[in-house]
Formats: structure tokens, C-alpha cells, sequence
């Protein structure tokens, strides 16, 4: 499970918006605790727990935003509306909100089940709850909660990394990118924090491999009359409903050689310029390639006429199997939910832009 603590904003329109969503059979209040005389009434509005939200935060007049908007996720449907509330209820009291006025609303309009908590971060005494280092303190509280062991997870994660076969250090950084790691000063980050330092030691680096070179080529070579290699920026739906861009590069082609190969496309580009280039990371055969090893970029992306039929049976609709001398080891899709699209994308990848403006070679 992941939290992420949505952008302050001033008054309580986290109340109103799930409401609007029960509204809309996309949501369901699971909880609304601490109201006093007001959880005694059948039927809300939201004007009524936003009134009473608001008369707590006139208490204190020095805090801006007094809403605590949070969403709890968890990977696809994997837990219940009520293993979700139980665990909202567990955090909020962890974070010094047990206390507070709280509504949690399930929500269903994602691939992901997740429940929204809306509270006040001013008690009845008119003091602020603590919020210092709340962002990395909210994470740490959920893993306790869940069980979840992130320096072990990390290690693990790490030597898997380092079973890959890669050319680059840039390449190796890619394989841990895609884990949802961030990677800085040899460190890995998650979470918003530092977890573990990167064993350099540990890094070994391996020549391309010919034979798996060509087997590649000739699938792209296959489904990309098949599945469009057009690129578009990809999204991703937060749990507000707004579709965040990610800052890089998709296609019909790359999601499907992922899904049914393990075959990971990132395409490299500077700022909102088009991409310069591509690697694959072969997460079924554990390497990485750059992408000009298997088929230059301007080849790969040539628009072609798409066949989207077998021949046979004629006009009869299938999904396509690799062909004997294409097949790879199974590859399974890992259940995996990151918060690190839904993080401060100036703070974690600003540095990392600004070189990107300056001219280089692709040595990826």
C-alpha cells in the first residue's frame, strides 16, 4: 500500500468531491467519526461537515490550509473497502488525528482500489497537529502498519537490479528507475527519503549480447505492423481523477511489448523536446540494451500500415502469439504500486533536467 497527502489547498473541498462521487455511484463513505451531534443525523450534506470542519480551523487563524486530504492505495483490487478503512483509521490515529473530526470515502473509478480521508489539522483547542516531516512520516507509519519492511524490500529490489546485464552505469540506474526508485548520489530514494546507498563494488558490466539482439529485432520488426509505434506523453490517473503527465514517452507498440514480452521501451528526451533515443530493458531475460543495438529509433518509428489481422482464420480477431523462434521465458507483469509520479516532480527530477539541457551524446 502507498499514501500519498494531496496539495494544500484553502477550505475543505475534499468533502464536497467525494460526495460527488458517492453521487455518482464511484464512491462510498466508509466512516464519518468525532462529528459530535452532527454524526447523529441519517443524512449530511457536505455544506454541513464543511461547516463544522471550518469552525475548528477558525480556532487557529495562522494556518492556512487546515485541510488533511490523503488517499491509501493499494495494488488493483487486491484489498477490500473495509481492509482499506481499517488501515486509514490505524494511520490517522499514528499521525495524531484518532481525535479529529475524519470522513473516509472509498473510491472505485481507478485501476486501484483507494479510500480518501478528508480531516482537520486544528483540534478543538484551537493547536495545529503536528505536521514536521509529515510527507516522510506518513509512508514510514503506513509500512508499520502494513508490516511492510522497506529496507528489506529495497535490498531485495537491489540484487535483482544487479542480476541484469547491462553496459552502463546510466543503463543499471534505468533497471532501479523502473522499480520506482529514484537515483541520486548513489543513493536510492523512495518515499521522498534515502533508503540505501548503491554497492559500487557489487556493478558488473557485460558486452551486448548478439543472439538476443537479433531475436528483438525481429519482434519489433513484426508487431510494430501491428501495434502503432507512434509516440504520445504518457499519464497517469491519480486518484483525484486528473490524468498527471509522467514527462516521458509511450506507445500502442512499447505497452504491449511490455505486457506480453517484459520488454520495457524509456525513451530518452530532453524537457518537453521530442525523444533523442531509447533503451530496452529486458526485464524476462534480466538485460539492457540501447535501443540502437536492435533497431535505430528513426526505423522503429517509421510509420508503416498496420495490419491489425491474422491472415488466418480469415476475418476472425486474435490476440498474437510470439512465434516459436520469438519465444521468451514467461514474463509476469509485477504487481508493483508507486507514489513516484505523484511526487514533487521539480524536487526529484529538476536536476536531472537542467543537464538535460545542455548538449550530449546518447551514451545510454
Amino acid at each position: 500500500m502507498v499514501i500519498k497527502i494531496l496539495e494544500s489547498v484553502k477550505g475543505f473541498g475534499g468533502v464536497a468531491y467525494s460526495l460527488r462521487k458517492i453521487d455518482r455511484g464511484k464512491a462510498e463513505m466508509m466512516t464519518a467519526a468525532n462529528f459530535g451531534m452532527l454524526g447523529g443525523f441519517s443524512v449530511a450534506r457536505a455544506q454541513d461537515y464543511e461547516d463544522y470542519f471550518e469552525q475548528l480551523a477558525s480556532l487557529n487563524k495562522k494556518t492556512i490550509y487546515p485541510q488533511l486530504h490523503a488517499v491509501v492505495s493499494c495494488a488493483g483490487r487486491t484489498s477490500t473497502n473495509k481492509e482499506l478503512t481499517v488501515v486509514a483509521e490505524k494511520w490517522l490515529k499514528e499521525m495524531g488525528y484518532g481525535d479529529q473530526p475524519y470522513l473516509i470515502f472509498f473510491h472505485t473509478d481507478t485501476d486501484h482500489n483507494h479510500v480518501h480521508i478528508v480531516s482537520c489539522r486544528i483540534d478543538r483547542n484551537g493547536k495545529k497537529i503536528d505536521s514536521s516531516y509529515e510527507h516522510d512520516r506518513s509512508q514510514k507509519v503506513l509500512n508499520k502498519i502494513t508490516g511492510r519492511d522497506e529496507n528489506l524490500e529495497t535490498k531485495k529490489d537491489l540484487e535483482d537490479a544487479l542480476n541484469y546485464k547491462f553496459s552502463t552505469k546510466a543503463q543499471f540506474a534505468m533497471i532501479l528507475e523502473s522499480k520506482g526508485y529514484v537515483v541520486r548520489g548513489g543513493n536510492l530514494i523512495k518515499y521522498g527519503r534515502k533508503l540505501l546507498p548503491i554497492p559500487e563494488k557489487k556493478i558488473k558490466y557485460h558486452a551486448a549480447d548478439k543472439q538476443r539482439t537479433n531475436q528483438l529485432k525481429a519482434i519489433f520488426e513484426k508487431y510494430r505492423h501491428r501495434y502503432s509505434a507512434a509516440l504520445s506523453p504518457a499519464t497517469v490517473t491519480l486518484p483525484s481523477g486528473y490524468e498527471k503527465p509522467l514527462h516521458k514517452f509511450r506507445s500502442d507498440l512499447a505497452d504491449f511489448l511490455k505486457v506480453k514480452f517484459g520488454l520495457e521501451l524509456v525513451f530518452h528526451a530532453s524537457e518537453d523536446k521530442p525523444a533523442y533515443g531509447y533503451t530496452v530493458i529486458d526485464h524476462a531475460q534480466k538485460r539492457v540494451f540501447k535501443g540502437s543495438e536492435i533497431m535505430v529509433m528513426a526505423a522503429l518509428l517509421e510509420p508503416v500500415e498496420l495490419n491489425l489481422k491474422r491472415e488466418e482464420p480469415a476475418g476472425e480477431e486474435t490476440t498474437f502469439e510470439p512465434a516459436a523462434a520469438e519465444t521468451s521465458p514467461a514474463y509476469e507483469v509485477p504487481i508493483r504500486i508507486s507514489i513516484a509520479e505523484d511526487v514533487d516532480d521539480q524536487q526529484i527530477h529538476g536536476m536531472r533536467r537542467r543537464r538535460q539541457k545542455k548538449a550530449r551524446t546518447n551514451t545510454r
